[in-house]
């Protein structure tokens, strides 16, 4: 070309590469043709399944996916991979059934039997793409792939076993059974279930399913009481089916074991109790059941609100089984209110308590006495419509060494001074009136002590008031009313 080149001009066709160069002495014109590599062949970039995993259909589908598209495809292209038990089944379509395209879908039958089927794509160079290339480059083979497999499953589940996880009989407010399949089975909900009940109260209703694979737990509650005495409660399986969806075989319902129910505790009263109060410290207890219970177990003791035990504790000797008759000793401090506690257990723990309270008072016991005034002290009292007056705080004065249980306070009026009345103005007692203590029984301890000292609620004190009649009751100022007290104890 030299340093006379006046141009130069670069054209590229295809593979050929040209170059032209004008000089002073004109054209010239060059060739060379550039070497350029083959595209690569067209291959499988998968084989999946179509459908779910595990099955119990008759057929399955597989979505086979090439690099690019291809034609010639066919069912001589694919070959079933089977495993266990599985027999039979072939490849029976490949859709589109013409192509080119890149993704088929292959259906095969599944034959008979349980086991594993998969799809495997096996180059017999009848596959190419638009260029004319083979799968996997020219030669037998090289364009094998093998693709993901179905876990076929054609046999119902069984019901290996259905048991109780609780013992029977039982008083529990719930109870749960278990049950094992001969293989995985899909989710139990409480719908795969029917109670049966009998001869129970209240509301029996499954309260929870759990569980997984071979194994499930189904709960129930017990409701509330046996009217009977005895009840009783079942379960049964309605349906189940495993994972390919093969349903639990007949006969349905499966039939779940029973539990005897039982919440009717043993019926017991005593029959003989010390006297209350009493003068001595050796109180004698004698109960009885009725009827007497069939499925009674044992009697539980409590003295004086303690702990309830199948022995009972004396002063000054050995405990003792808590049996009737049973002579319970207190201590040597016995004077004061004393407890005692039954209760008649079932073999379910069922139990049915009574209990008896009495006041040992031994030597003879001293009267106590009671005074009152008003309160506030030197309150007056005006004529008033009201239906209460003036409360009046009771004294107590109790001699003895133990408390006094008080039931009641009772009021009366007994008499009137009326310096200030006339002929004129005159005065009467049917002008006052008094109420009663209202409030429940209380306990006054030895020693003086109060109404307002022991914080009895004012409003249940006794009251004291002058009633409005109406006319002039000047004759009453300064009048003193006399009061009576007494008390039921």
């Amino acid at each position: 070309m030299g340093d006379g080149a006046r141009g130069r001009r670069l054209a590229a066709v295809g593979s050929v590469l040209s170059l032209v160069v004008a000089s002073a002495g004109g054209w010239f014109a060059f060739s060379a043709f550039a070497k350029t590599s083959p595209p690569p062949p067209p291959s499988v970039s998968s084989i999946n399944r179509a459908d779910a995993s595990p099955t119990n259909a008759g057929s399955v589908h597989w979505a086979v996916t090439f690099s690019g598209s291809v034609s010639g495809v066919d069912t001589t292209d694919f070959a079933l991979a089977r495993t266990g038990a599985l027999t039979g089944g072939s490849v029976t379509t490949v859709s589109p059934a013409s192509g080119p395209a890149s993704v088929y879908t292959v259906t095969a039958t599944t034959g008979s039997g349980d086991g594993t089927l998969g799809l495997n794509l096996v180059d017999n160079d009848s596959i190419s793409d638009s260029t004319g290339a083979k799968l996997g480059g020219t030669g037998l083979g090289n364009g094998n792939f093998t693709g993901q497999t179905y876990t076929v499953d054609k046999t119902a589940p069984t019901l290996s076993s259905f048991t109780r996880s609780n013992a029977s009989p039982t008083a529990a407010a719930s109870v749960s059974w278990q049950l094992v399949f001969s293989e995985p089975v899909a989710t139990l909900t409480a719908g795969n279930f029917t109670l049966v009940p009998s001869s129970l109260s209240g509301s029996p209703a499954i309260t929870g399913v759990s569980g997984s694979g071979t194994t499930w737990s189904v709960s129930a509650s017990t409701g509330t009481g046996t009217p009977s005495g005895v009840g009783s409660l079942g379960v049964n399986l309605t349906g189940a089916s495993d994972l390919a969806g093969n349903a639990l075989g007949a006969p349905l319902p499966k039939v779940g074991p029973t539990y005897q129910v039982d919440k009717a505790a043993p019926a017991v009263s005593f029959t003989s109790t010390p006297p209350d109060p009493s003068t001595i410290s050796t109180s004698r207890f004698v109960w009885q059941q009725s009827p007497s219970a069939v499925d009674f177990d044992h009697y539980e003791c409590s003295t004086e609100n303690g702990a309830f035990s199948t022995t009972v504790p004396s002063s000054g000797g050995p405990a003792q089984a808590c049996a009737s008759p049973l002579t319970y000793v207190v201590a040597v401090n016995s004077n004061g209110l004393h407890q005692f506690a039954l209760r008649a257990y079932d073999h379910n723990g069922n139990y049915t308590q009574i209990s008896y309270s009495w006041r040992v008072s031994k030597g003879s016991p001293q009267a106590y006495t009671i005074t009152g005034g008003t309160y506030p002290v030197g309150a007056t009292l005006y004529p008033t419509s009201a239906a209460t007056g003036v409360p009046i705080n009771i004294t107590f004065s109790n001699p003895n060494s133990d408390n006094v249980l008080v039931s009641s306070i009772h009021v009366t009026m007994v008499s009137l001074d009326t310096p200030n009345a006339t002929p004129a103005n005159p005065c009467d007692i049917s002008e006052y009136g008094v109420t009663d203590f209202t409030g429940p029984p209380f306990q006054i301890p030895p020693g003086n002590s109060s109404l307002l000292s022991l914080s009895i609620p004012q409003a249940t004190w006794p009251t004291v008031r002058e009633i409005e009649n109406g006319t002039p009751q000047n004759g009453c100022i300064g009048a003193t009313i006399h009061l009576k007290y007494g008390a039921a104890s």
